[in-house]
């Protein structure tokens, strides 16, 4: 890159509407929850600062880079940018680097900032770039699995697991029903309860149960937030409780698979299966074109990432986060 196609990139921050961050999310490919605008608003409701940045090629916006900033005792500044930049078209290798140079510039350490930066990239190559603008890796790769919802109903359906289709036909032939929601329906508490629970009996950490609220109150559009419940078929949905549930999260053309949570009726009627195999039709019909799976720790969760496997999606891993 020459020094005047250098200088040709430049950042600026909090100067688009939401209106205009969410409509270029719109035309994103699987563009990730922790970039979205409202994920953002949520965060900032807990006390954290919202930098969003944008990176031009001259007047032409290339990325999207959400930075969430946490201030300890006053002095040291930490600044997270999760599975971004986005980048809103593709660019060269040498574009890329700079883009990460100017943002590692924006927090100085001998300031006492830092910016911890996750991209959204596979591959070697991004790892080199990012070395290459002065960063280095601090955690290794986040592996997550993707579901391409573009695909026919039918190029999915094939793609599961053999074991997964005749689980999903057990359930059918069981008389499970899956009915859907949103973040106001009856049963999310129940189901946010229980997942509170879970995060404690195994010990793990998420993101805060209460981010599901602020989320769609922050959102522009409707459907943000999609909840899936499973009851058996002789179970009344509105006395009863689920044997099953999971929260979806939109943003853009994507969703998350957020949170779910399976009781031992549940497990026994493969409820997720069937859970599962609905939201995807379902997310597919509301216009979403991929599902990120959420994360697949082999290591602690080996059942869950098996699970997930099951689905036929891609197994992608990104770089890691870089200091």
């Amino acid at each position: 890159m020459t020094g005047n196609s250098k200088r040709q990139i430049h950042l600026d921050w909090n100067t688009l509407d939401q209106v205009t961050w969410d409509g270029f999310l719109e035309k994103v490919d699987n563009c990730a929850l922790q970039q979205s605008w409202a994920y953002g608003a949520a965060l900032k409701e807990q006390g954290a600062r919202v930098r969003r940045i944008v990176a031009y090629d001259g007047n032409h916006p290339i990325a999207l880079a959400q930075v969430i900033v946490r201030s300890w005792f006053g002095l040291v500044k930490l600044a997270t940018l999760m599975r971004g930049p986005v980048w809103l078209e593709e660019v060269s290798p040498q574009t890329r680097q700079e883009v990460y140079r100017q943002l590692r510039r924006l927090y100085p350490r001998r300031k006492m900032k830092f910016l911890f930066l996750t991209p959204e990239a596979t591959g070697p190559e991004e790892s080199a770039l990012l070395e290459a603008a002065g960063l280095k890796q601090v955690i290794t790769g986040y592996t997550t699995l993707f579901l391409d919802l573009g695909k026919s109903e039918q190029d999915i359906w094939l793609g599961l697991y053999g074991k997964w289709r005749n689980k999903i036909r057990k359930g059918e032939r069981e008389g499970l029903k899956v009915l859907f929601g949103d973040h106001g329906h009856p049963k999310t508490e129940w189901l946010l309860s229980r997942e509170k629970k879970q995060q404690r009996d195994k010990n793990y950490k998420a993101l805060p149960v209460g981010l599901i609220d602020a989320y769609a109150r922050h959102s522009l559009g409707r459907d943000v937030v999609m909840t899936a419940f499973v009851f058996n078929k002789e179970s009344d949905p509105g006395k009863d409780d689920p044997v099953a549930g999971a929260i979806f999260l939109r943003h853009g053309n994507s969703v998350t698979y957020h949170i779910g949570w399976n009781g031992p009726d549940g497990r026994k009627l493969h409820a997720m299966n069937i859970l599962l195999w609905k939201s995807i039709l379902e997310l597919k019909n509301r216009g979403c074109t991929f599902l990120d799976m959420g994360g697949m720790n082999t290591a602690d969760g080996a059942e869950i990432a098996r699970f997930k496997l099951g689905s036929g999606g891609e197994v992608a891993t990104l770089p890691g986060t870089y200091l």
